[in-house]
């Protein structure tokens, strides 16, 4: 299931899993989407759902959330990062 970095507004934080979970149950997908880094006060949250097509749901009546963003790889420094892009080639065009 593709991952996303959600990247939020800094204000109100204590209301975006809130927001995210009330949305996520009105469209139906509550279910089928995870958590995987909760956000404390930084403006991130990890999260994975199981079709682009709930993300889009979210973001269209999101009053919180600015930019989502695929979330492919991570490392503990750039050229990890690079080197890990370029075994999975196929990802970047």
């Amino acid at each position: 299931m593709p991952r996303y970095l959600l990247f939020y507004a800094h204000e109100l934080i204590e209301f975006r899993l809130s927001e995210l979970f009330s949305l996520a149950e009105m469209f139906g997908f509550r279910e089928s989407m995870t958590i995987e880094r909760k956000p404390d006060q930084d403006p991130f949250l990890l999260c994975t759902f199981s079709n682009i097509d709930h993300l889009k749901l979210y973001s269209s009546r999101s009053v919180l959330l600015k930019s989502a963003y695929e979330y492919w790889t991570h490392g503990s420094s750039l050229i990890d990062v690079v080197d890990k892009l370029t075994v999975h080639s196929n990802w970047v065009n």
